[in-house]
């Protein structure tokens, strides 16, 4: 084998090697069909420990789930539970759970407004709930599961009097937006 075709053949082999090594170390993206949601997430190979303690060579995925429970209306594109685990070099998945969920009751589907969020639904279930406004979509009041100093008391915010909530109509009105 002559030098130059010597020379060409390793530099074939770097650059097979610096791609695969560029696709270990790159964060991917995955979308839905029509692209419109990001469905998975996934995260450099990387060293992880795992829930059991043990330290694992994977790469973190955030998976997200869309319109789970959503009217029959339509499509909303509304992220209804994320996940996450640990996707092993042989492809499979370890460590899987639900990180959070969303509940978009009373009006949030249609004010497209999660009403509900659970951090941690498996383990401690930290709930934070909005509520809407009954005519506007606008977020009267978040009420979460301990004040901002923490301690025993939830934690109440209220966001919009009555001259707020007819001022935000009156500018979506004029705007060309009429809620029933």
């Amino acid at each position: 084998m002559g030098k130059g075709r010597a020379l060409r053949c390793m530099v074939s082999l770097r650059a097979s090697d610096s791609a695969a090594t560029a696709q270990l170390l790159s964060t991917r993206y995955q979308y839905s069909t029509d692209g419109v949601d990001r469905v998975a997430t996934i995260e450099p190979q990387t060293t992880i420990r795992r829930t059991n303690g043990t330290n694992v060579t994977g790469r973190r995925i955030t998976s997200t789930h869309y319109d789970q429970n959503a009217p029959s209306a339509g499509v909303y594109h509304l992220p209804t539970s994320i996940w996450h685990a640990i996707e092993l070099p042989d492809g499979t998945n370890v460590d899987e759970r639900e990180i959070q969920r969303n509940l978009y009751e009373s009006g949030g589907w249609e004010a497209r407004m999660a009403t509900t969020t659970i951090t941690d639904p498996a383990g401690r279930a930290i709930t934070r709930r909005s509520f809407l406004h009954p005519t506007y979509p606008i977020v009267e009041e978040t009420r979460t599961p301990a004040g901002a100093a923490g301690g025993n008391h939830p934690g109440v915010q209220y966001y919009q009097s009555t001259r707020e909530v007819a001022r935000i109509a009156a500018q979506c009105s004029t705007a060309g937006f009429f809620f029933d």
